[in-house]
């Protein structure tokens, strides 16, 4: 079976074989090649596919060229070179051998550069072609290996094996000479071991020297290997689509959409939460309530956790010397020391007003009614409730904040939006139907406003965008998603799990696009900055900024 994008979709095209296809290489929409199982070798000419005898019935596991008259086909134990009309074996080859063993069935890579400077590797090592012959270089090799270039002077390739002493190799040639690193585990656990290699030894694809990515979750900056989507799946093989790669995991095809976000930092703490208004000095929450500093660089450990009893709490500040966190208590951070505030019941969610001002949503005891209380840097003030309903989310400034939640139980539950003016608290909206809750609501600047209606009256869960047009709440769009972030009328960002990715919706002013930024199960918050930057951090530590 092949499989053809038209920019659109993925459209299956029919092939006149059965054999399990290993490769395909394209030059062009109507001049592709794809190999496999058996010899077989197959060309598109842009309506169909046509078997073409290879003369030999070795497995064929890569294909690359530089035209129509100049292609590749090799497997572990053969090369074959096509001239326009037919293909014939290439002189020099050394064969790959199986190991009697462990009965592994080696592959091999090929890429080509002009016709007379083409390189492949195997799991006996590298061979180049000089335009008469391959001459074999011994580097590299493995069970598994995978070969990526960007041009003669730049070509990567890994191997691994397994097996009872597990070992890997990655290897890198500039134009002039190979560098090589890698991991050999000689534990006596048949290649169950558990083995650290940063950068890993798999799937690898180079867009330059300085770009290079392999698995799909780990980059090479070229000073350093980053992991920096530890979310993502592992991809076994990888290719470009534009500036973005795509991947293939099992039986599922994915994008990764390098484009939309780049990444800056990561980090094995476990950072869940982030904030502040300065890229210099941002705060984070780890999985076990430690605080962490951002420096615009890299994160560094500021504080231990002001409480921990095997959750995770909720954190929010304007920088790291100002960490407000809420575990049912409300504790800050001043810089120096936590202190431990009693605010007269459960606190919940709340929002950063400034250095050392906030606002949170307080389930009020004995009434057990929300309150809105807010520190104005000196004092406490208590801005009372919204007419007794439950409140989820608190946004906007001191005089000008939006509250978000339901009221009602059950099935007759409908989503609330209440606003405070500076003096008193006013309902703006209330559900036309039930089974309906806000739980997310954003005001970057007085007059906008914008909140998430999730809609849980029948599965699957979708969700109504409201926006604020300075006299009602109007529906934006209607999409499964959860959480809403505003800049400005022009610059909304919604974020939610769909499936098993993380769907990031973009509003412009006009129109609604939807990126799937994070896949594999990941988690996501979205945070913007003052300044105009804002990031993505995902639910394992990496973060990157949004261009």
């Amino acid at each position: 079976m092949a499989l053809h994008w038209d920019g659109a979709r993925w459209n299956v095209t029919r092939t006149p074989t059965r054999a399990t296809l290993r490769a395909v290489w394209t030059h062009g929409s109507d001049e592709a090649w794809a190999v496999g199982n058996g010899g077989v070798a197959l060309h598109w000419d842009g309506k169909q596919w046509t078997q073409v005898p290879s003369g030999v019935s070795d497995n064929l596991t890569s294909v690359a060229g530089v035209g129509a008259d100049d292609v590749w086909a090799v497997g572990a134990a053969v090369v074959l070179h096509w001239d326009g009309s037919a293909f014939t074996t290439s002189p020099g080859w050394t064969p790959a051998v199986s190991d009697p063993y462990y009965h592994n069935v080696p592959g091999a890579r090929v890429v080509a550069f002009s016709r007379d400077n083409a390189f492949a590797v195997s799991s006996d090592g590298t061979q180049r072609w000089n335009g008469s012959t391959w001459l074999k270089e011994g580097l590299g090799g493995g069970w598994t290996v995978h070969l990526a270039a960007s041009g003669p002077d730049d070509i990567w390739t890994t191997g691994r094996s397994g097996g009872m002493n597990p070992n890997g190799t990655r290897a890198h040639f500039d134009g002039t000479r190979w560098t090589s690193e890698g991991f050999v585990q000689a534990d006596n656990c048949d290649g169950l071991c558990p083995v650290h290699f940063e950068g890993g030894v798999g799937a690898i694809w180079t867009f330059g020297a300085n770009d290079v990515w392999t698995n799909g979750r780990s980059h090479y900056d070229g000073a350093k290997w980053t992991t920096l989507l530890p979310d993502h799946p592992e991809q076994s093989e990888m290719a470009a689509l534009g500036h973005d790669l795509v991947g293939i995991t099992h039986e599922t095809i994915s994008r990764i959409s390098l484009s939309a976000t780049a990444a800056v930092a990561t980090t094995t703490a476990g950072i869940i939460a982030m904030g502040g208004e300065r890229a210099s000095d941002l705060w984070g929450m780890a999985t076990n309530n430690d605080i962490y500093r951002f420096d615009g660089r890299r994160w560094s450990f500021v504080a231990p956790a002001a409480y921990f009893a095997g959750f995770s709490g909720a954190a929010l500040g304007s920088g790291s010397r100002d960490v407000w966190f809420v575990y049912g208590d409300l504790w800050h951070w001043d810089g120096s020391a936590w202190t431990k505030l009693d605010l007269g019941g459960m606190v919940g969610s709340g929002i950063s007003l400034g250095p050392a001002k906030a606002a949170f949503l307080v389930d009020q005891m004995p009434e057990q009614v929300v309150h809105v209380k807010s520190y104005d840097g000196t004092a406490w003030h208590d801005l009372g409730g919204c007419g007794g309903d439950w409140m989820y989310s608190l946004s906007g400034t001191a005089n000008d904040l939006w509250a978000s939640g339901e009221t009602g139980q059950g099935s007759n539950r409908r989503g609330v939006i209440w606003h405070w003016d500076g003096s008193a608290w006013k309902k703006l909206y209330e559900s036309p139907m039930p089974s309906r809750t806000i739980y997310s609501v954003s005001s970057p600047m007085r007059g906008v406003a914008w909140a998430v209606e999730r809609v849980e009256s029948q599965l699957p869960f979708t969700a109504r965008v409201l926006r604020w047009d300075g006299i009602a709440f109007q529906e934006a769009g209607e999409f499964p998603t959860l959480a809403v972030v505003a800049r400005s009328d022009d610059d909304v960002t919604t974020v939610d799990r769909m499936d098993q990715d993380v769907s990031v919706h973009h509003f412009d002013g006009k129109s609604w696009t939807m990126e799937r930024l994070f896949t594999g199960g990941a988690s996501a918050q979205y945070f913007p900055l003052p300044d105009g930057r804002s990031y993505f951090l995902t639910g394992r530590g990496a973060m990157f900024v949004r261009h």
